[in-house]
C-alpha cells in the first residue's frame, strides 16, 4: 500500500525485527486522522525496485489497518 503524503517508508515491526534493522532515534510522526505519535526510526534498509536501489530509513510501528 502507498500513502500518497507519505515522507518516509513505515515498515510494521515485526518486518524489522525479521530484518534486523537497529533502532537509531525517535521522531515525532503525525497520521492521516490528524494522531500525534513519537515513533523509532530504524535502519538503514535498502530497497531496489526493478535494478535502482536507495538506502534509506524507515519508521517503525505496528501493521496499519488498510
Amino acid at each position: 500500500m502507498v500513502a500518497t503524503g507519505a515522507r518516509m517508508l513505515y515498515l510494521p515491526e515485526d518486518i524489522v525485527a525479521k530484518l534486523g534493522l537497529t533502532t537509531r532515534y525517535k521522531t515525532r510522526v503525525r497520521y492521516a486522522d490528524g494522531r500525534r505519535e513519537e515513533i523509532p526510526v530504524a535502519g538503514p534498509v535498502t530497497i531496489t525496485i526493478q535494478g535502482r536501489s536507495i538506502n534509506s530509513d524507515c519508521l517503525v510501528g505496528p501493521l496499519l489497518p488498510v
